[in-house]
């Protein structure tokens, strides 16, 4: 697993808003090296900025940022489903984001599924009023879909969040990170520590 982190240098080469100019920046981040489970327990910056820095390949391998872009969509899909219980095909599209990320199906099936669950979406708003809420599922289901690279994959399901939607965004990425990390931690020790690496460095190498 890549033990991948940002600096001041990096997160100022990625074009911060003008909220974060370069002096802000660097006291925030001092001089040392960030992991992606670092800036996120950075509580005082706000949900949405975290996420930023987070969300790109620099800071999540490209696999993982397309999974929690579904899984943002799947934490979402309750308020749909509550409203539309026969109507699955949000749900499909992002079974079929997953299944185009394992080779299973072609581009010409994520755009079939993406367009039925863009269907879906117009129709939860035809519907009424009140289905706003299962309109805006429907559509981060048909964004995470669409989009064909990772850090648009899960940065459009943040862009189409509420604020309390991105807090628990925000958990979704930690719980996923901290699975991964204890995943990788237990792979070392299962293979009987192949890198040769001494137990009491291990923590080096915490994602």
């Amino acid at each position: 697993m890549s033990n991948l982190t940002c600096n001041a240098d990096k997160v100022m080469s990625w074009g911060p808003c003008e909220n974060y100019p370069e002096k802000r920046v660097r006291e925030i981040l001092g001089e040392r090296d960030w992991t992606a489970l670092e800036i996120l327990g950075l509580l005082d910056i706000p949900v949405e900025d975290r996420l930023w820095v987070v969300l790109r390949s620099e800071m999540i391998a490209e696999n993982d940022l397309h999974e929690l872009g579904c899984r943002f969509a799947e934490s979402v899909l309750p308020i749909f489903e509550g409203a539309f219980p026969d109507d699955k095909r949000p749900r499909e599209a992002i079974a079929a984001k997953r299944a185009w990320l394992r080779g299973e199906i072609t581009d010409a099936w994520l755009a079939a599924a993406r367009e039925a669950a863009r269907e879906a979406e117009w129709d939860a708003a035809w519907d009424a009023w009140d289905a706003w809420d299962a309109w805006a599922a429907a559509s981060l289901a048909a964004r995470v879909a669409r989009e064909s690279t990772a850090a648009e994959t899960a940065r459009a399901a943040v862009s189409a969040s509420a604020g309390a939607e991105r807090e628990s965004q925000i958990r979704i990425v930690r719980e996923f990170l901290e699975y991964e990390r204890n995943v990788w931690r237990s792979n070392l020790l299962l293979f009987d520590n192949p890198c040769g690496i001494p137990p009491v460095l291990m923590e080096d190498y915490e994602l």
